[in-house]
């Protein structure tokens, strides 16, 4: 009889395993296989502490409904991942970017389907030295309501491409607390129902954020206030003695290739507290 193969962590679970280490964690060990695909994804320990990690993919998946526009939606896509990954490939000194796009809901259909237009502006902005920024790629005279807007941001690495969502003016941090508080309360629900509740004693959630794509730094105090006094109220929050924001995505070189920003969105002050930013900025929340 053919004995099945272990399994071994998946997408966001590396890069939280990956954390763990850069973090000081010690007796790293991937047991989501293991605990019949329930909580936790890691055990380890942290400055003397038995702790199990779940993990939890941030992304916004919001505003499609109906089957044709999803549809056209994930043509549209896919065709802009592969002209940014086209261009990435020119060759050294091309520049590296985090990209996402915008698009107006309302006008989806002639804004996205005007692919000569917005193939030929989206490859101009991905040439252009600089701090990147945000590109219209629909000239004013075509445009219906906002068009379609390219958002740049500088990659110390290969860069990346977070995908396209709907613009309807709804502000990044409201989309990311949103996200946050609803990952926040079904992971607590698994932990509640799993067969490994009572094994620990410690357990942190450690979000994998697709929507800021930046370190918490680049949102205002008052931003960051915010999305923490939505988790401290939060239903569920009981079950974490951390609650972690953490980010693949580099918006300046890091000290290590494999350096991954991380924010503190909640931290039981009973416990040991997590390091801060070796760059200077201070991304670790208040307890």
């Amino acid at each position: 009889m053919r004995r099945k193969r272990k399994e071994g962590p998946k997408g966001s679970e590396i890069s939280v395993g990956e954390w763990l280490v850069q973090i000081g964690a010690t007796n790293i060990q991937y047991v989501g296989a293991e605990a019949g695909g329930g909580p936790p994804d890691w055990v380890m320990e942290y400055e003397g502490e038995e702790v199990a990690v779940e993990v939890c993919l941030l992304h916004d998946t919001e505003g499609w409904n109906k089957k044709e526009q999803r549809r056209i939606k994930t043509a549209f896509e896919k065709e802009l991942r592969e002209l940014i990954e086209e261009e990435s490939a020119r060759g050294e000194t091309a520049p590296r970017w985090h990209a996402c796009c915008e698009y107006d809901p309302r006008e989806c259909t002639s804004s996205i389907r005007n692919r000569e237009e917005w193939r030929k502006e989206a490859r101009t902005a991905l040439r252009t030295q600089g701090p990147g920024g945000e590109f219209q790629l629909i000239s004013k005279e075509k445009r219906k309501g906002r068009g379609v807007k390219l958002v740049l941001m500088p990659a110390s690495n290969e860069g990346g491409f977070s995908g396209v969502s709907a613009d309807q003016g709804l502000i990044v941090e409201m989309t990311l607390s949103e996200q946050i508080v609803s990952g926040m309360k079904e992971k607590a629900d698994k932990v509640r129902e799993g067969k490994r509740a009572r094994e620990y004693d410690r357990w942190w959630l450690v979000f994998d954020d697709e929507i800021l794509i930046a370190p918490i730094a680049i949102l205002t105090r008052e931003e960051q206030d915010e999305i923490e006094a939505r988790v401290r109220d939060c239903p569920g929050r009981e079950v974490w003695s951390k609650i972690v924001l953490m980010s693949r995505f580099q918006a300046v070189p890091p000290p290590q290739k494999t350096f991954k920003w991380f924010y503190s969105l909640w931290e039981d002050s009973f416990h040991p507290s997590l390091p801060t930013s070796s760059h200077g900025l201070t991304l670790k929340g208040s307890g």
